[in-house]
């Protein structure tokens, strides 16, 4: 039976569902940042990843680099269609409560883990947004939800990181106007994490 990656089910989802171009998906999973900047002001002259103000800005890399506020965590978005603001927008703010939920005392921040498919996936009317650890691959059955990892490498993302993501995503989608969108999340250089805001599966 032939297998299909976790990333190529996501990376179909995002170009034909929510219209992204296809160069930006296809790449590597679990890379390392260039040291680029951040794009977001108040943060343009901060290289992304560790803070570290730059002595010059470089050329504007594509996708855009959102930095989250006093944070070492950022991600790289490619914006799809547009969205109705009423619909898409509560899916973010329900996902970042979700979080504080997950984290308040005694809990604190940790790991965030699935068993299978995405690690975090949280619907709003038409909306979801789904979260999957960088460098995971599965394989899906398409009676019984997803199997174990085929290929297993992941570097994990907590809800911590999540939440500052989240946090750079919703100012700029509130500030741009809002869209779907896929977006790797980043902490200190490193990958560790993508996700798609989308309509539902």
């Amino acid at each position: 039976m032939v297998k299909f990656g976790f990333r190529l089910v996501a990376t179909y989802y995002a170009v034909l569902v929510l219209g992204l171009p296809l160069s930006p998906i296809l790449a590597a999973p679990a890379r390392d940042s260039p040291g680029v900047h951040c794009q977001n002001a108040p943060y343009t002259q901060i290289i992304a990843g560790d803070m570290t103000p730059a002595r010059k800005r470089g050329d504007v890399p594509a996708p855009l680099i959102l930095c989250a506020p006093k944070s070492r965590t950022y991600i790289t978005l490619t914006p799809g269609l547009p969205a109705d603001t009423r619909q898409i927008r509560p899916v973010v703010i329900n996902a970042y409560q979700q979080i504080l939920n997950l984290t308040a005392p005694p809990h604190g921040d940790h790991i965030i883990s699935s068993s299978s498919g995405w690690i975090f996936n949280t619907t709003v009317g038409a909306y979801s947004l789904r979260v999957q650890n960088a460098g995971m691959e599965y394989t899906p059955s398409w009676f019984f939800g997803w199997t174990r990892p085929v290929k297993a490498a992941p570097r994990h993302i907590t809800y911590d990181v999540l939440a500052k993501a989240l946090l750079a995503l919703y100012t700029h989608l509130n500030e741009r106007g809002w869209r779907q969108a896929h977006f790797e999340i980043w902490d200190a250089g490193r990958e560790v994490g993508f996700a798609t805001l989308g309509p539902e599966l």
